[in-house]
């Protein structure tokens, strides 16, 4: 199970890339990129066409002791919306150490353009952008708020109005999409610029992902 880790850009990457890029400990791939189909409703999604570019990462460390850690990964720039995702089921590198060797790595070729790893940004979603997503989804499984006292308090009522008001440290979904005649269900679980979606198929993940890029649209 995948941990996505998102970040947003204020720049995009240049138009000419290398296919690998290096950078300290890390090797880049950049694979292909593609139009992918709008999933979601057009009326619920505010970007002409999903434009992502799709690549990999490997890892290793360089200890003064023991053995080196080695680590893979995969990462997307979705262009349209601005948010770069790294995607990584080992916790080492961290997912912001990825980010900003990718970012680095990209603004260190000679045509960079004004890409630059100085403008990479960490989510800070206002509470009209996560009701977004929550009323996005099929169901409200649980989410973590802080009340006023700073106590962690869980919600499974979507129209709480706390969850308007109050710090949402973590919140619990479920989005169901048709694909080929047959209803798929997958948890999703967002906090701290982290979204993790249960289901491993391309086309689950990217309908998650078109709803996410579009309740953050505004940010």
């Amino acid at each position: 199970m995948t941990v996505d880790s998102v970040r947003r850009i204020s720049s995009q990457p240049p138009a000419e890339r290398v296919e690998e890029l290096v950078y300290e400990n890390f090797e880049f791939v950049f694979e292909n990129e593609a139009e992918r189909e709008i999933l979601v409703s057009p009326q619920n999604y505010p970007f002409d066409q999903p434009y992502i570019i799709y690549g990999t990462f490997e890892y290793e460390s360089e200890p003064l002791f023991g053995s080196p850690t080695e680590s893979r990964g995969r990462f997307q720039i979705r262009q349209h919306s601005q948010l770069i995702i790294s995607e990584s089921e080992n916790s080492v590198p961290n997912a912001k150490k990825v980010l900003e060797a990718l970012a680095e790595a990209v603004s260190s070729q000679e045509d960079s353009g004004d890409f630059s790893p100085e403008e990479m940004a960490e989510l800070r979603p206002k509470a009209s952008s996560i009701s977004d997503f929550i009323n996005r989804a099929d169901r409200l499984i649980e989410a973590e708020i802080l009340d006023s006292r700073g106590d962690l308090v869980t919600i499974e009522d979507p129209s709480d109005g706390r969850l308007e008001t109050n710090p949402i440290e973590r919140l619990q979904l479920r989005f169901t999409k048709k694909v080929n005649g047959t209803e798929h269900s997958t948890t999703v679980v967002y906090s701290d610029d982290q979204i993790r979606i249960d289901d491993e198929s391309c086309e689950i993940r990217e309908y998650v992902l078109q709803h996410f890029e579009s309740a953050f649209a505004s940010e």
